[in-house]
């Protein structure tokens, strides 16, 4: 805890099944990673989620290559923020991405930080995914 906040930071491996992996949660926000491994492409994404009606995300994303604002006031299901999909053949490459987020509730919680994550899909790391959060939550 910093000042009241929970800290949200490290690096983890996000499992190739499909599910959604929280990387930062209180009250009823979370923002996720959700890695899925196909014959032919691995995409790795983040997802912001809140299970409280009038939650909101503003921000800005990157998906390696663009950067676009995000701006939802009025988060009513997931919102995916990023979205990375490697279908290279090349052993060396990957596709990644991040975001800078701003979540927040009408209860009053909140989620602040930046969260970045990469798939690969060839090479020895074949369909893995991993995120990266450096967040604060209240």
């Amino acid at each position: 805890m910093v000042g009241g906040a929970h800290v949200c930071s490290g690096t983890v491996n996000v499992p190739a099944d499909a599910e959604n992996h929280p990387l930062c949660a209180t009250g009823p926000l979370i923002v996720s990673a959700h890695c899925s491994h196909g014959t032919s492409t691995t995409e790795a994404r983040i997802d912001v989620s809140s299970s409280q009606p009038n939650s909101w995300v503003f921000g800005t994303a990157s998906d390696g290559s663009t950067a676009s604002a995000i701006g939802r006031a009025f988060l009513v299901s997931p919102e995916t923020v990023v979205d990375a999909i490697d279908a290279s053949t090349a052993p060396a490459t990957g596709a990644g991405g991040g975001a800078s987020l701003s979540v927040g509730a009408a209860d009053g919680s909140s989620i602040s930080g930046s969260f970045s994550l990469r798939a690969d899909h060839t090479g020895a790391n074949q369909g893995t995914c991993f995120a990266t959060s450096g967040a604060t939550s209240r």
